[in-house]
């Protein structure tokens, strides 16, 4: 008896979130736009010329550039310029986005936003970590996480010059929803013994 088998069925990857999300209304005119991927993708595929894009009034190309975070599968659109106020914009990203297995969507992703009438000029702020501020008896291997309390550039989070303990942390995961920053010290971070007091 012979038989072949089927050939394993191709998943395309999809756009999981976005931000700003899908007719959100009065978005800062100097925000930035991220498209979070649901699998690792191929970062030429998504900075590619044409594949995300942004439009406003009348199909108008806005300028701006791509870049892609690996880590957190996010790509991010950064406008040349400010956004115009108080008006309706369309973000797409094409069937040119590809996974690592070359695989594109299935279709385009189209999302749209209005923006309000200022930019954006109010700072971020951290909403919750884990451990505690002042906990004891933290986990020599627990993972720290911040929590922010609005969308983050995912850019800006991996490369931020945060320490634990004294030591840089470079290499911190992110995910954007919740907007939320995580790292699981390696090595272990270590239980320094008190200094003595100086005389």
């Amino acid at each position: 008896m012979h038989f072949t088998t089927a050939a394993a069925p191709v998943v395309a990857p999809t756009v999981t979130s976005v931000t700003p999300i899908n007719a959100a209304t009065g978005v800062a005119i100097n925000s930035k736009l991220t498209a979070t991927f649901s699998e690792a993708m191929t970062a030429t595929s998504i900075t590619a010329i044409g594949v995300f894009s942004l439009t406003g009034p009348f199909v108008t190309p806005v300028l701006g550039t791509v870049t892609f975070d690996a880590p957190s599968n996010t790509a991010t659109f950064s406008p040349t310029n400010p956004l115009a106020n108080d008006t309706t914009y369309n973000a797409i990203i094409s069937m040119g986005a590809k996974n690592l297995s070359g695989t594109t969507l299935a279709s385009a992703f189209q999302w749209s936003f209005s923006t309000a009438l200022t930019p954006d000029t109010t700072a971020p702020k951290v909403s919750f970590t884990s451990p505690a501020d002042l906990e004891t008896n933290v986990a020599i291997n627990r993972k720290v996480i911040a929590t922010f309390n609005e969308a983050m550039d995912p850019l800006t989070m991996i490369l931020a010059d945060v320490t634990v303990v004294g030591r840089p942390a470079p290499s911190w995961d992110w995910r954007p929803t919740p907007p939320q920053a995580s790292r699981s010290p390696s090595p272990p971070v270590r239980i320094s013994p008190p200094t003595a007091p100086t005389t």
